[in-house]
């Protein structure tokens, strides 16, 4: 049996962040990255949430990565046509969950980012391919886990993928914008 983690990032760190951010309702913190490259979302659908989230929602998005994620923040950064935030470095881990506490929602692979958002207590929108959502789910109440169906039927990338490797198959690429945003939608429709 799991149970929950709890992280308390400093109060100080919390209102730092929210005075950064500047914003006055929603924010939705994106974290695009994954210690595998094969279960990268794509960063124009990123960038295509991005811009549904700040023109029908009226919210705040602000993107942030570890070192590996530069490119990705920088690419998704180009291609939305709202203006989103982008952190200028990686933030330390501290600061990570900070950024994630101050956010309305987080938006993210499955990964430890993740993890550091549930454990903060926000909202997360988890993006998933063949990874098993019943061990790798983030704990708590109020997550939202977007996958496709499995086993996969319809593969993307026949001869690349590896199906009993969920670090080497690109299943996340069936995960739509219009899923995605939906599942962003509802979970800041909740907060």
């Amino acid at each position: 049996m799991a149970r929950e983690v709890r992280l308390v990032p400093r109060e100080s760190d919390v209102a730092d962040w929210r005075r950064y951010i500047g914003a006055r309702g929603m924010t939705l913190v994106l974290h695009p990255g994954s210690r595998s490259p094969w279960r990268l979302w794509p960063a124009d659908r990123f960038a295509a949430v991005c811009d549904r989230v700040q023109d029908e929602l009226g919210a705040q998005v602000v993107l942030a990565g570890g070192p590996a994620d530069r490119a990705q923040v920088e690419k998704i950064r180009s291609l939305a046509r709202s203006h989103v935030l982008a952190l200028d470095a990686p933030p330390s881990l501290p600061r990570l969950a900070a950024l994630a506490r101050a956010g309305s929602a987080f938006l993210c692979h499955d990964g430890g980012p993740m993890h550091v958002a549930a454990a903060v207590g926000t909202p997360v929108v988890a993006l998933y391919g063949s990874q098993n959502t019943v061990l790798f789910r983030p704990h708590g109440e109020g997550h939202t886990l977007v996958a496709p169906a499995m086993p996969c039927a319809a593969c993307i990338a026949p001869g690349e993928c590896v199906p009993a490797d969920s670090y080497h198959n690109r299943c996340v690429r069936l995960n739509t914008v219009e899923e995605v945003f939906g599942a962003v939608r509802a979970t800041l429709g909740r907060a």
